[in-house]
């Protein structure tokens, strides 16, 4: 984003070549396509010829066998979703409200935040995610939830709860909403002035694993350099992102040099440490679950 939008350097990403052979499986996030097609079926408890049906409407789904394959595998997955969330989803979805709050900004200037709501109920904010959630989609949904919970709409609970494979969760109402907002909207306003020590994955680890802004502990930045650096099981990482080498090129390594790590500390905690510490499991153990990129708000 700062590369982009503020300073207008667009890196030659090399484009993808076409496939020549017919994928035998899926596309990433065709499992998401597909639970935002049945899901609203799954949760009316309708039957399963008729969400078969809806399911198999989707352009997502490969045909013949191996199509038929991925919804035998899919489908119960989505059942059990469905299953946790349908307590939550008896009531029919609130009208459509409005939130508009106004942040103040360190130079005097305000950052002014607006969000129209759907698909709210009398329990709060509903989401589902076909797969796990990734810690972007977890930082989006705390933002959502801290706008949810600095203005409620009336007859509306300040809770987030999502279900995904990894069990049900949800976000407990926040006192201060506005002045955790505010921090965020700080960080924002700087992040355009200047690259941020931030970065969600990295971030995420650290703070699940005890990191504080001042007490940096070796236990919670080495859970970050895993996430930061490639390894066994995950060839993506962010600190080998070519966007975020060429924004750090000179200044040191963020995560890992000794004396960028007072500022990814600070900014890990400040950002994500309300949201680890307001989450929790409803069904289980209060670890997060598996991490995925596909996922969808409601």
């Amino acid at each position: 984003y700062w590369l982009t939008r503020r300073l207008g350097i667009a890196l030659p990403y090399r484009q993808a070549l076409l496939d020549d052979h017919e994928p035998i499986w899926p596309p990433h996030g065709a499992a998401q396509a597909l639970a935002e097609r049945v899901m609203p079926a799954l949760l009316a408890n309708r039957p399963h010829d008729e969400v078969l049906s809806w399911a198999r409407c989707g352009a997502q789904v490969p045909p013949g066998a191996l199509g038929e394959h991925w919804l035998e595998v899919t489908l119960p997955r989505l059942q059990r979703i469905a299953q946790r969330l349908a307590p939550l989803t008896e009531a029919s979805p609130c009208h459509v409200n409005d939130t508009s709050l106004r942040l103040p900004l360190a130079d005097g200037k305000h950052l002014r935040l607006h969000h129209r709501w759907s698909h709210l109920r009398a329990s709060g904010h509903v989401s589902w995610y076909a797969s796990g959630i990734s810690p972007s989609q977890r930082l989006r949904l705390w933002w959502h939830h801290l706008l949810l919970c600095a203005q409620p709409p009336e007859g509306v609970q300040p809770h987030t709860t999502w279900a995904d494979e990894g069990g049900l969760w949800r976000l407990r109402p926040v006192d201060n909403a506005q002045a955790v907002l505010a921090q965020a909207a700080q960080a924002w306003a700087l992040g355009q002035r200047e690259p941020l020590a931030f970065f969600p994955r990295s971030s995420w680890a650290y703070v699940d694993a005890g990191g504080q802004a001042q007490d940096i502990t070796p236990r919670a930045l080495r859970a970050a350099a895993k996430v930061w650096r490639p390894g066994r099981g995950h060839t993506y990482a962010e600190g080998s992102d070519e966007a975020v080498l060429w924004v750090w090129r000179g200044r040191g390594d963020p995560v890992l040099d000794a004396p960028q790590q007072a500022a990814f500390a600070h900014w890990s905690a400040t950002l994500m440490g309300p949201l680890r510490a307001h989450l929790e499991r409803l069904d289980g153990e209060a670890a997060p679950g598996e991490e995925a990129e596909d996922g969808h708000d409601h």
